[in-house]
């Protein structure tokens, strides 16, 4: 592999300015780009890295050491990995409601919990890499979440977030923005008590990105449910 270490520096503080404004913490998809040198380059510019495998995981944490999260979701876990992959992350957020049931009691002490919902919202033509085509296995949907918590607080079930994760290479954040909406309409009272949203990925932070306004409206519509 070839890289440029310029050129990845820039890119990270163009993501770190955007963060900033909008005061979220960033996060880099190990997903992309495992190799452990490159992450190494990469760990001064953000908060933590997105993981999703045990592989990834180990090799996150590996690089961050003690000084940033990591975080996990993914569509299958195996029975055997769950207590190491726990031991790694901070946060995990579970794929659907059968999988948290499963998993939820060989987790290691001090790790949040969080579940994926699927926001039923598409906005890709080709659907294999759409996250929310019909009969999509990427998350739960938001009535499946509203019927696992009931009226109570996610805290109340152990869970403290969500994640959501409903595009790929998108440059329009207008629609990162409809998709928040439609998730505050159907899960207000999860919203509100949830310590922390993850925003997921499937957006393209470059010259190109429209709307980058309404990327900054979703993030503080959600923080404002929290004062």
């Amino acid at each position: 592999f070839v890289y440029e270490d310029a050129f990845i520096r820039s890119r990270c503080e163009h993501l770190k300015q955007i963060a900033a404004k909008a005061g979220c913490r960033l996060l880099y998809s190990v997903k992309a780009l495992t190799l452990p040198w490159v992450l190494e380059l990469i760990a001064p510019h953000v908060q933590g890295f997105a993981a999703s495998s045990l592989f990834e995981a180990s090799t996150a944490r590996n690089v961050l050491k003690a000084e940033g999260t990591v975080h996990l979701t993914t569509p299958g876990l195996k029975p055997g990995e769950v207590k190491m992959i726990s031991e790694y992350c901070d946060y995990i957020s579970f794929n659907s409601i059968s999988q948290w049931l499963r998993h939820k009691d060989y987790l290691a002490d001090n790790v949040e919990i969080g579940l994926r919902v699927n926001p039923e919202v598409s906005f890709l033509d080709d659907p294999r890499y759409d996250p929310c085509r019909a009969y999509s296995k990427l998350g739960a949907s938001t009535h499946a979440v509203k019927e696992a918590l009931g009226q109570s607080s996610p805290a109340s079930h152990g869970v403290s977030g969500l994640l959501f994760h409903n595009n790929c290479n998108s440059p329009n954040f207008q629609e990162v923005l409809s998709t928040v909406q439609k998730l505050e309409s159907e899960l207000d009272y999860v919203l509100d008590n949830s310590k922390w949203i993850n925003l997921g990925g499937g957006y393209l932070f470059d010259k190109d990105s429209t709307n980058l306004d309404a990327f900054y409206e979703a993030v503080e519509s959600l923080k404002s449910r929290h004062g």
